[in-house]
């Protein structure tokens, strides 16, 4: 069912801190609580809340019933509805982005056995915390794929968010937000995708950004792409030649995409 978008005020970004936290009790910051049928309730109570939201102007809508299988596919659609020169764009934005969230919610948690429950982790991955530090933007699961896909061709986007709406990545922390020298190159991007993703489900292979490992998307990016620009232009450079410019150490990431393509 499409809605107009709407933003939390700042009552109801209160309210939503409220219903996080009864959740989160007795919860130390790196322990997943349990997030019940009930937190559930309490969230769909203040989602359309005249007292606690109000539209977005100017006005566009969202589909509140559509799922999304990756982060991927989540940052598409909300790329596809948020107009560019829309202020709910911007990560500042705390009542959009937390609202967003809360009509996404469920998707945003995974499952506990059963299915019943779900896991829900500290405040930063479901709203923003720009007054304290911009630098938490990454955190956020809407807005990040959400700004991924704004800034990147699709075929970037694919290889940072390729798991489910509710998993982070440290692919994230410790490639997208921190190095430059990775995502700007379409052949770089395209040989990390054939190297480091299982075509078979789309996960990433394990170990895949060990900092101590042999040819990983950590020293692809941080070494190897520094490197290779002293001699080349990786912008120009195609898939095929950036793969056979790759050192010995990326053999046993090769043989392993080789065997399953």
């Amino acid at each position: 069912m499409e809605v107009d978008a709407r933003k939390f005020n700042s009552r109801g970004v209160e309210e939503l801190k409220i219903i996080l936290a009864n959740a989160r009790a007795g919860y130390t910051n790196t322990q997943a609580a349990k997030f019940t049928g009930d937190h559930l309730e309490a969230l769909s109570k203040i989602i359309f809340d005249d007292d606690l939201t109000e539209r977005i102007i100017p006005s566009f809508k969202l589909d509140s019933n559509k799922k999304f299988k990756t982060r991927l596919s989540l940052g598409k659609y909300l790329r596809s509805s948020i107009p560019d020169d829309s202020p709910a764009s911007e990560y500042e934005n705390v009542g959009f982005w937390a609202w967003v969230s809360s009509l996404y919610f469920e998707q945003l948690l995974k499952p506990n056995s059963g299915g019943k429950t779900f896991q829900l982790w500290t405040n930063p991955r479901y709203i923003p915390e720009a007054a304290l530090s911009k630098r938490r933007y990454y955190r956020h699961l809407c807005y990040l794929p959400y700004l991924i896909c704004k800034s990147h061709p699709e075929e970037t986007a694919e290889f940072f968010l390729s798991l489910p709406p509710f998993q982070h990545s440290d692919v994230i922390e410790q490639v997208y937000t921190s190095d430059q020298n990775f995502t700007p190159y379409p052949g770089v991007i395209a040989v990390a995708k054939k190297l480091y993703i299982d075509p078979s489900d789309g996960s990433y292979r394990k170990n895949f950004l060990g900092r101590s490992t042999a040819g990983s998307a950590f020293r692809l990016a941080k070494v190897i792409c520094n490197q290779l620009q002293m001699n080349y232009d990786l912008h120009v450079l195609s898939e095929d030649q950036i793969w056979d410019l790759l050192p010995k150490e990326f053999n046993g990431w090769k043989r392993l995409a080789s065997s399953s393509s």
